[in-house]
């Protein structure tokens, strides 16, 4: 080891760590730089690992984690010290709990300074052992190698999950000669090869085939449940040849989805509780008995079911304690499975009991939704855009786009709603329900199926956790379109009970809610990408067709009705808020407003007109002067939209067109009603009286227009001078950016020069054979390309 050769014939652990990880295959690396792990991404960079910079350590972690389930290599994360390991823990805690390998790369304190309050010091192995399969430390520059294969080699192997390499700060400004350095690489590599990752693969699996294909032989009511260890095993050709070959209806778990398509015949995804509360015996595979299956347990499953479970951990199985239990490949096992069922062949007809019973449940449920699903309701629940998207998806054709699931109504919903028909085109929360994965994970399915469009269908609750990587996405120009399903919040907004709205800060917004209508798209469009604001079908499929079309990062922000449920029952808001307005209503039963206090005060004040017979007109001022004193910061978003609602509805279309007809006559009706000699008092009550016959509707429509029109050209003066400052920041930008581009493609050309200066140059007298062999091919290759060979 040599720390002063010159720099023509040395390499540091940054350079080294780079080089480690592309000899290892890697292709990816995402993470966020700085203090001391800047130079190892560029390394790395110049090695052949493309580095893609995050905003934030834990999305880069979702994305690492996610990569990995998609390509079955592990995705790498790149750290800094202290607080970006602990932020990088997310994914690498994430990839652990589903089971994906990832590789968690962090730089630390300086070894000497340890225990001394050194910058950003923490005991970084200690911090990620709860969480890793193997965590390691360099501790010189030799040992960079070698632990890079090793962790990368233990995060795919067994059930795979995270792993974690730390190098100090000293280790990474270490450095060796170029010969030493390759022969590192080289060593590290031939360890890998001659070790087998996978010694479970290779054991006999005869007694546990022969039981599962005589259990499954002898059920009468078998089910195949497959899930995402499945889907990342790559099992679907062998688990779609099990299912058509016996006949057995399947029920995939929400990232399962995919591994045969949702549209066959004997998918039990509609008929979910009966298959799974009638089978005898199940057939689990990839699939853990967890929440996720409600633990393989009564009431949901049958008492007496029977199960096979299949998967790569010992430890599973004997948790679990299955009536068959199989360690091993999902692939592998099913694949002979098949050839055991193959010699003694049976299938379940069309005509038996069992599949009759699951597709007739299934064809009912899904008439039930495909019903509701057909209607178009405005403001939108959440089927209408739902099913919007899942024919624009579905449009797409083969490959079919990634879509990226997050969120508490709008992933719940949307489970049931959108369709995979292809394997590993479903991301979701995951085995822990983890809010914050989204952007992560569409930046990972970006850069691992660059031929495949990815959607992200988020709520904007879930949409915050990671949304700043709308300039990931914008920076790297990845074709990845965002919908955020905006209702105002954490399951739409206020929900709280009235024992919750007390105290002190009783008048602060509720804990679940957000800025109504928030302008989401925005965001994309400061940084140059495309923002859509719909509120209508017709406005969300044009949207869906431009931005599937281009290909370019796009934010769809939908606006949801705070109030649809889960699964509509088809009434409109119009219907709800008009109920709360006639006299045989009963206010009380109906979900207009979540803040109970107020909607007692109104349905006081409700019930008093009611009794006294006001006319129409009053009760539509009523309600704009009720949602009008809701909007104190004159957000008038809640009141206007309301009052939409109400004046294009029948009642209010009659009345107006009744107060039109009887208008030349209000002048002498008002003049004959005042020249009625009275009392005072009766003079103040005819007055009042007629105050309130004149508030028509007409009256508030025309204030409520030009209260509008003044606010729009006040918005849209301050769009204009938002557009013209923009318009110069990005001419600025562009400007910076090319004179950025030009210096990177400089040191990029001095760096690559020296490197292929340094490989021509070098002494190889004292080399192997493998390894003079390795640098003659080298050279050639790099004169080749000089001399435009």
């Amino acid at each position: 080891m040599a720390s002063d050769s010159t720099a023509a014939a040395t390499v540091d652990g940054s350079a080294l760590a780079g080089r480690a990880l592309a000899a290892a295959g890697t292709r990816h690396m995402f993470g966020v730089v700085g203090i001391p792990v800047t130079s190892l991404a560029s390394r790395a960079a110049a090695a052949g690992v493309r580095f893609l910079a995050f905003r934030n350590e834990q999305s880069a972690g979702y994305a690492a984690a996610a990569y990995g389930f998609l390509t079955g290599s592990p995705g790498v994360l790149l750290t800094v010290s202290g607080p970006g390991c602990v932020h990088g823990l997310a994914g690498l805690s994430h990839a652990t709990a589903n089971a994906w390998p990832l590789l968690m790369v962090s730089g630390s304190c300086d070894q000497a300074d340890t225990g001394r309050g050194d910058f950003q010091e923490l005991d970084q192995i200690a911090a990620t052992k709860p969480f890793a399969k193997l965590a390691v430390k360099a501790t010189t520059i030799a040992d960079i190698p070698r632990l890079v294969f090793q962790a990368l080699a233990a995060a795919v192997s067994g059930r795979p999950g995270g792993c974690y390499l730390d190098i100090p700060s000293d280790v990474l400004h270490q450095t060796l000669a170029e010969s030493e350095a390759a022969a590192l690489i080289a060593a590290a590599a031939a360890n890998s090869a001659a070790a087998d990752p996978s010694p479970s693969k290779h054991k006999s699996l005869d007694e546990g085939i022969e039981k599962a294909a005589d259990l499954l032989r002898r059920a009468e009511r078998p089910l195949v449940v497959f899930g995402k260890g499945a889907a990342y095993a790559r099992a679907e050709e062998a688990i779609r040849k099990l299912v058509d070959t016996t006949g057995i209806p399947f029920l995939p778990t929400p990232m399962g989805k995919g591994v045969v398509p949702d549209s066959h015949p004997l998918s039990a995804t509609a008929a979910r509780s009966l298959a799974i509360g009638q089978c005898d015996v199940a057939l689990v595979v990839g699939a853990r008995l967890n929440w996720l299956l409600h633990f393989g347990e009564p009431p949901k499953w049958s008492k007496d079911v029977k199960f096979i479970l299949v998967d790569v951990s010992e430890e599973e199985i004997e948790l679990r304690k299955p009536h068959v239990g199989i360690v091993g490949d999902a692939k592998r096992v099913i694949e002979l499975i098949n050839r055991e069922i193959k010699d003694n062949p049976f299938c379940l007809a069309k005509s038996h009991p069992w599949v009759e019973a699951i597709t007739k449940k299934a064809k009912d449920n899904v008439l039930k939704m495909e019903a509701q699903l057909a209607k178009d309701v405005v403001p939108f629940n959440f089927m209408t855009p739902l099913r919007i998207i899942r024919d624009a998806i579905l449009a797409e054709g083969s490959p079919a786009p990634v879509v990226v699931s997050e969120g508490a109504n709008t992933m719940d919903v949307g489970r049931a709603v959108l369709v995979q028909n292809e394997p590993r085109t479903r991301l979701d929360a995951g085995t822990w329900g983890t809010m914050g994965v989204g952007l992560g994970y569409c930046i990972a399915a970006a850069v691992a199926e660059p031929e495949r469009l990815v959607v992200a269908v988020e709520g904007d609750s879930g949409f915050g956790f990671s949304a700043m990587e709308v300039e990931t996405l914008v920076r790297y120009q990845l074709p990845v379109v965002v919908i955020v399903f905006n209702n105002n919040g954490v399951y739409g907004g206020d929900r709280r009970s009235p024992d919750e709205i007390t105290g002190p800060y009783k008048d602060d917004p509720a804990p679940t809610s957000f800025v109504p209508a928030a302008g989401y798209h925005k965001m994309m469009e400061a940084f140059g990408g495309k923002g859509y604001l719909v509120e209508t079908p017709d406005e969300l499929k044009s949207a869906l067709s431009e931005s599937f079309r281009a290909r370019k990062p796009a934010v769809i922000n939908v606006i949801i009705d705070p109030y649809a449920a889960q699964m509509d029952s088809g009434r409109s808001l119009t219907d709800m808020i008009m109920e709360g307005f006639t006299p045989v209503t009963v206010f009380n039963n109906i979900p207009l407003r979540s803040d109970v206090q107020a909607r007692d005060e109104v349905a006081a004040a409700v019930e008093v007109r009611n009794q006294s017979g006001v006319c129409v007109d009053d009760k539509q001022a009523n309600a704009l002067t009720m949602y009008k004193n809701d909007d104190p910061f004159h957000r008038t978003f809640q009141y206007i939209h309301c009052w939409k609602i109400l004046k294009n509805h029948s009642k209010c279309t009659h009345r107006r067109q009744q107060i039109e007809a009887q208008k030349p006559f209000s002048k002498k009706q008002k003049t004959t009603a005042s020249s009625t000699p009275a009392t005072d008092a009766a003079e103040h009550i005819t007055e009042e009286k007629q105050k309130l016959k004149q508030r028509s509707s007409i009256e508030a429509l025309d204030y409520l227009l030009a209260k509008k029109k003044e606010v729009d050209a006040e918005k849209e003066m301050k769009k204009e001078e938002r557009e013209l400052k923009k318009h110069e920041m990005l001419q600025k930008a562009l400007a910076l950016q090319e004179e950025r581009i030009k210096l990177d493609k400089d040191k990029f050309d001095f760096e690559r020069d020296r490197e292929e200066e340094n490989i021509i140059n070098v002494d190889m007298s004292t080399m192997s054979t493998r390894q003079q062999q390795f640098y003659d091919d080298q050279q050639k290759k790099i004169l080749a390309i000089r001399l435009g060979n």
